[in-house]
């Protein structure tokens, strides 16, 4: 073969390429809940504490060309689609930070066609990501001075691409993990070379080539090279020109049907699964779609398929997933139970309700915001379920000077915000949301949003997500099931906000002690916009209450004219490291029917109770109810509850859902009655709470 025709083959542009290369999308990327890691303190410049691998040729130079191959044929694996790629270094966006000291296709010495670009910022340890979703398929040493290598296999919109990482120091994930998008992999070494930097490849097979293809002239954009059979390109350009895929299936073009949402997903930071569930008594089977950033996975390759029948979960997780907004889609329109539960850190459990599309609001509360405690991170989410560009502010007053701590943000159609306001504290926490470059004060251009607020304590070890509460679901009467200062290590706060800005309002707290019997009761006044937050030591029991109405003489709760809505949450610490909030039930959304997609007394470390509170001033009927078990003879899952008393029961063993809570005035079942239902996990010492779904 002529030099002339391999030069041309060099150059010439496959059709992977040109598709590849075919659309460049300018969408705004999601924001992340929580940033990349800061880069670790490696070894000062110029150290050289490492040995070259055996055969190598000596510093700088890749040797002769050695191909790496599998050999014996490689598991098929399930590879994530990818949303677009960032580089691996850097903050993604570019590789800031970092000198590329050797381009596609430069020259080294006598050698032309570098095969990948080498980022280098003088010092080893810093992270390296993966640039995209994919699944890894090769790490280990490489040949000649290939050193730490690993190749990540990627979904491209069908076609398959790899991307190869060299030289590294340490390589955090192993063959056959999944990996996400800008999921920390490794560390940036001098492994096989003399100095720190990341050598980094994109090609179209899992070959470590040459490292540089050869003395020819440098290469286009892409190149083709006939001794390995790989197609180059160019890492940079390739990234720039890839870094969105948001034709997979834009969020805002979900399918019809009854939409649940979330404002974040996280399979980086923990375990996080999707659960939807069909009621025991559903009237036929339901099927789901889930979108999480613009992508919809394949339900079936992810756990138990998109149909689900009366009293059955799916409960799929997505592995390489992080961002948001995220809907789950009953399609065939019936009413579901759909949760997201979270293991974060293999330590914390945390459980967050779907939203209905028909309590979104453009305007949400939440009593409390602490980034000034030790050891608290908080963070507001808002996500964009729209078409339509909005503005969105997040404020509140800081509880040291009374100052308005105010961000306002730029939110695209499908795209979230998560901002942070570092060393403040206060509330009540207020969110709006309308179309940009309009304005609140017209109602007109109001939109509804998806808000939630999340927090970290214990070191990053316990989390806690709690949905705002939308302004029409405001009350001046709330109820939760129970409230526990007795118990050895909890401390719980009753939360009670006034959002006015222009009158007082005077609330109360009540509760029967379980010990004694007797009424626990606080009264207080709440200001024009700010909280107060009663505790009360030794005491537990339930179900607890709070009423709110103006303050002022001959004002009383007995009169609704006088009552007054305020935000109501309930906080508990457990253990001093274990941080839940949930809000108040207010008493027009009672209900005698609640459902959970799962419930879970055979996991290691976990305990699980179902709590029911009668609310009422007469005797209660009640049954509970878990898939797939005969409740009727276990001890407190049915039976006769007094006026004000709670039954907490546990299903030892057991393991499954969905779970249902249904109550009657009687036993014989023929009038509903309205009760409070709650279910409670103890999961490695880490504690949450979560109410029951009412289904419409």
């Amino acid at each position: 073969m002529s030099q002339a025709h391999r030069a041309g083959m060099r150059l010439a542009v496959p059709l992977l390429a040109l598709l590849l290369a075919a659309a460049v999308w300018a969408a705004r990327e999601p924001s992340r809940l929580e940033g990349s890691p800061p880069a670790a303190d490696g070894p000062a410049a110029g150290e050289r504490n490492l040995t070259y691998p055996e055969g190598a040729p000596g510093p700088g130079l890749p040797g002769p060309p050695v191909v790496m191959d599998y050999g014996a044929p490689q598991p098929a694996y399930t590879v994530p689609p990818s949303t677009g790629f960032d580089f691996p270094v850097g903050t993604g966006r570019k590789h800031d930070g970092f000198e590329m000291n050797n381009c596609f296709g430069c020259d080294y010495l006598y050698y032309w066609g570098h095969e990948g670009e080498d980022f280098d910022n003088g010092r080893a340890g810093d992270w390296v990501y993966s640039a995209s979703e994919g699944v890894v398929v090769w790490r280990g040493l490489g040949p000649g001075a290939w050193g730490n290598v690993m190749i990540i296999q990627h979904n491209v919109r069908g076609a398959t691409i790899y991307t190869q990482y060299a030289h590294m120091r340490d390589m955090l994930v192993s063959v056959g993990d999944p990996v996400g998008r800008r999921q920390i992999i490794g560390t940036v070494g001098m492994t096989g070379t003399t100095a720190p930097h990341l050598h980094f490849e994109v090609k179209d097979r899992p070959l470590i080539g040459h490292g540089y293809i050869g003395w020819y002239f440098p290469p286009s954009n892409t190149v083709y090279d006939p001794d390995t059979g790989i197609t180059y390109f160019s890492p940079s350009w390739f990234i720039n020109n890839n870094r969105y895929y948001w034709d997979l299936w834009p969020f805002t073009a979900v399918p019809e049907g009854r939409h649940y949402y979330w404002t974040w997903y996280d399979n980086a930071g923990g375990r996080n699964w999707v659960l939807m569930a069909n009621p025991e008594d559903g009237a036929g089977a339901l099927t789901f779609d889930v979108n999480v950033r613009g992508i919809c996975p394949d339900l079936t390759t992810f756990g138990t398929g998109p149909q689900v029948s009366p009293g059955q979960v799916s409960r799929p997780s997505f592995p390489w997933l992080t961002g948001g907004p995220v809907v789950a889609t009953s399609t065939t329109g019936g009413a579901g139970v759909v949760s997201q539960r979270v293991i974060w850190g293999s330590h914390s459990i945390e459980e967050v309700p779907g939203i209905d599309s028909s309590r979104l609001s453009s305007h949400y509360y939440w009593p409390w915001y602490d980034m000034k405690t030790p050891g608290f991170k908080d963070w507001v989410l808002v996500a964009n379920p729209g078409d339509e560009d909005l503005a969105v502010s997040v404020s509140f007053r800081n509880a040291s000077d009374g100052a308005l701590v105010e961000g306002v943000y730029a939110l695209g159609p499908g795209a979230s915000v998560t901002p942070q306001f570092p060393g403040r504290m206060g509330g009540p926490v207020e969110v709006k949301a309308w179309v940009y470059g309009r304005s609140w004060d017209d109602p007109a251009h109001r939109r509804p949003v998806i808000a939630s607020q999340r927090m970290l304590l214990d070191g990053n070890r316990s989390f806690n997500e709690m949905p705002g509460i939308p302004e029409g679901e405001l009350s001046d009467h709330y109820f939760w099931t129970w409230y526990d200062e007795s118990a050895p290590g909890l401390k719980d706060w009753v939360l009670i906000a006034n959002p006015s800005s222009t009158e007082t309002v005077t609330a109360s707290v009540s509760f029967t002690d379980r010990a004694d019997g007797q009424a626990v009761t606080s009264v207080f006044d709440v200001a024009p916009g700010a909280s107060a937050t009663p505790r009360f030591p030794g005491k537990m029991g339930g179900p607890v209450e709070v009423k709110a109405w103006v303050r002022g003489e001959g004002r009383s709760w007995e009169d609704p004219a006088d009552r007054r809505p305020v935000i109501a949450t309930q906080r508990s610490l457990w253990g001093g490291y274990s941080f839940d909030e949930m809000a108040g039930t207010a008493s027009t959304a009672l209900a005698d029917e609640y459902h959970w997609t799962w419930y879970d007394m055979q996991s290691d470390g976990m305990k699980n109770w179902v709590l029911v509170s009668n609310t009422n001033a007469f005797p209660i009927y009640y049954e509970i109810s878990l898939a797939g078990v005969d409740t009727s003879a276990w001890p407190g899952a049915r039976g006769t509850l007094p006026a004000g008393t709670n039954a907490n029961v546990v299903f030892g063993g057991r393991m499954g859902g969905p779970v249902a809570v249904r109550a009657w005035t009687d036993g014989g079942k023929g009038t509903p009655a309205a009760v409070l239902a709650s279910q409670r996990v103890l999961y490695t010492g880490y504690f949450n709470e979560v109410t029951g779904t009412v289904l419409p």
